[in-house]
């Protein structure tokens, strides 16, 4: 497994629906691919943070940023995920497992 698939927390991620892009990032298991994340458990929204919102079709303000959004996965065209975690989570996790020891 690449280094993003053991490690549990938020990835960088863009997903493409029908005339808009969000970028952002959302949460992935350790283990798991992303998309792995979202097949396995059958999930209708995909949670983003620290989103913005890019419209692709010109009909609207071209961005705006949202702390969360729930993007429903059976609309998403594309998702390109980061390959790694966040380093605040990374740490995060690492302290606690630490911690427990």
């Amino acid at each position: 497994m690449a280094y993003g698939e053991l490690e549990e927390g938020f990835v960088p991620i863009a997903v493409e629906l029908p005339g808009q892009r969000i970028t952002g990032k959302a949460w992935k298991r350790a283990g798991r691919r992303l998309l792995e994340h979202i097949e396995q458990e059958n999930r209708l929204f995909l949670p983003i943070i620290d989103a913005e919102v890019i419209d692709l079709s010109g009909e609207r303000k071209s961005s705006q940023r949202l702390p969360v959004i729930a993007v429903r996965t059976a609309s998403i065209m594309t998702i390109i995920p980061g390959d790694r975690v966040t380093a605040a989570q990374s740490e995060s996790r690492r302290a606690k497992t630490k911690a427990r020891m």
